[in-house]
C-alpha cells in the first residue's frame, strides 16, 4: 500500500450534528462569547433548544466581522444569504447566566454556499463541575479540553441567492478573506 493511500485512510473526520468535516484539526476557529439570558430558557431554566440556532447566527455574524466583513453590508452590496440547512446536537444543558463560548469555523466554501460549524463550550474548573453536576442533577458533560465542557455542536449552510431566489456566486471580496482563514498551514 502506498503512503498516499495510507494517509487517505487515516483522514480524521468529525461530525457536527450529522455534517462530516474532514481534517477538523486544520480548521481555524474564531470564538464569540455570550451569557445566557433568562428569555432564552424554558420553564426548567434550561436553554430552549431553538435558542442555539439564534446563537449560531450571532456567532456566524461575529466570525465574519472578525474577518473585516460586515454581514449587513455584504447583503446590501452583493447577494443576501439564506440558511439552506442547519443541525444541532445537544450534549449537555446550559442554564440562565451561563457564559458560553461559541467556537466557529468555516468547514466548506463552495461557489454559492458556505458551511459553518460550531462548538458550544462552557468553562468550568473541576470543583465547580462537581457542584454543578450535583445541583443540576445531570450526568457529567463531555470534556473537550482542560476545564472545557461541550454543551452543543452544530452547523449551518448558507447560500447566496439572487433576486429570483436562485443560488448566486459568492463575490471574491467575500470568498478570499474566508478562504485565507479557513485552514491552518
Amino acid at each position: 500500500m502506498s503512503d498516499r493511500k495510507r494517509k487517505r485512510g487515516r483522514t480524521r473526520v468529525k461530525q457536527f450534528a450529522g455534517f462530516n468535516v474532514k481534517e477538523p484539526d486544520r480548521l481555524v476557529y474564531l470564538e464569540h462569547q455570550l451569557r445566557v439570558r433568562y428569555a432564552e430558557t424554558d420553564a426548567q431554566g434550561i436553554v430552549y433548544y431553538g435558542s442555539y440556532f439564534i446563537y449560531f447566527e450571532e456567532a456566524r455574524v461575529e466570525y465574519l466581522r472578525k474577518l473585516g466583513l460586515n454581514y449587513r453590508d455584504l447583503e446590501e452590496q452583493y447577494h443576501p444569504f439564506v440558511v439552506a440547512e442547519a443541525g444541532c446536537r445537544y450534549r449537555a444543558p446550559a442554564y440562565f447566566d451561563d457564559l458560553l463560548t461559541f467556537r466557529t469555523a468555516v468547514a466548506r466554501l463552495g461557489r454559492a454556499s458556505m458551511t459553518f460549524v460550531y462548538e458550544t463550550v462552557r468553562e468550568m474548573d473541576p470543583e465547580d463541575q462537581e457542584q454543578y453536576v450535583r445541583l443540576r442533577g445531570i450526568s457529567r458533560p463531555i470534556e473537550i479540553g482542560p476545564g472545557l465542557q461541550l454543551v452543543a455542536e452544530g452547523y449551518t449552510t448558507i447560500v447566496a441567492v439572487d433576486e429570483n431566489g436562485r443560488p448566486a456566486t459568492i463575490d471574491p471580496s467575500i470568498r478570499e478573506p474566508i478562504r485565507r482563514k479557513m485552514h491552518r498551514g
